[in-house]
């Protein structure tokens, strides 16, 4: 099993979300005025949390004592938001439609706290619509079939078990870990067109994280259930949702009680919510 501590350099280690902007959410109630991301302010509350983790414990690869300028940024939401949408409406990709905008924030060359220093880069690609009941479910999707077929999604168990650490809990470009699952489970890398797969990783106590790039849901006892926070997986957005919601709960979901066949819902904050089969 990989280090889950082993790092790139720290001229290459940044922190980083990726999130939708789609011209379907102009007017949603879940969408500050304007405002075409969805659940941005829940990216940025994430990223801060990350930059305060990675700038009060990380190691001096992960850039510890270094992101005040970033963190300054982040809390200024108002600031954050405009700067998101200008650098999106500037950047020159076609917005007739969604698109994926990715954000690494690199650790900054100094530790000043003027938010003039902090640093940011956008990754934006264009992505298929979806239905604004992906994106905002009132329920978690069931089945249309009783049986998969070829063109629906599949789980895979990991065949090891994976150690928590900042690694699991922040998203960074630090994904070796999330690799090598998909390696175990003889997967395509992510990311490879037509590909629809992805990992059930658990802890060494044999508890369900979350998905390689997603968050999981499992229906136990006629409700569905996230796993904890505790279990060491991120803090993601559209479960973030989901929960204040009252759509799922948090629980501890083991591996040993996911079955063959079982129907099991992922999200993220770029797909929206969607379901996919052991």
């Amino acid at each position: 099993m990989p280090d889950p501590h082993a790092l790139q350099t720290a001229s290459q280690f940044c922190i980083l979300t990726s999130l939708r902007w789609d011209p379907i959410l102009d007017g949603h109630p879940d969408c500050a005025y304007g405002n075409l991301f969805y659940l941005l302010d829940f990216h940025r509350l994430r990223l801060l949390s990350s930059v305060k983790c990675f700038n009060e414990d990380g190691t001096a690869a992960e850039g510890r004592g270094k992101w005040g300028s970033v963190l300054a940024w982040l809390e200024e939401k108002t600031a954050f938001e405009n700067e998101m949408q200008s650098e999106v409406r500037s950047s020159g990709v076609c917005l007739n439609g969604p698109v994926r905008v990715r954000v690494t924030l690199p650790i900054p060359q100094n530790s000043e706290t003027s938010p003039a220093h902090r640093n940011f880069n956008l990754t934006i690609t264009q992505i298929p619509h979806v239905p604004i009941s992906t994106l905002f479910p009132s329920a978690l999707p069931r089945p249309l079939k009783p049986l998969p077929s070829p063109e629906d999604w599949m789980l895979h168990v990991d065949t090891e078990a994976t150690i928590p650490s900042r690694l699991t809990r922040h998203k960074t470009t630090e994904r070796s870990i999330y690799e090598a699952c998909r390696e175990r489970c003889s997967l395509p890398p992510l990311g490879v067109p037509g590909s629809k797969h992805e990992v059930i990783i658990y802890n060494n106590h044999e508890e369900v994280m979350e998905g390689g790039f997603t968050s999981l849901y499992f229906l136990r006892h006629g409700e569905w259930i996230t796993p904890s926070l505790t279990c060491g997986g991120c803090e993601a957005t559209s479960r973030r949702w989901l929960l204040e919601k009252g759509i799922v709960k948090e629980g501890i979901v083991k591996k040993n009680d996911i079955e063959i066949g079982e129907w099991v819902v992922m999200s993220n904050g770029v797909r929206g919510v969607w379901g996919g089969w052991v």
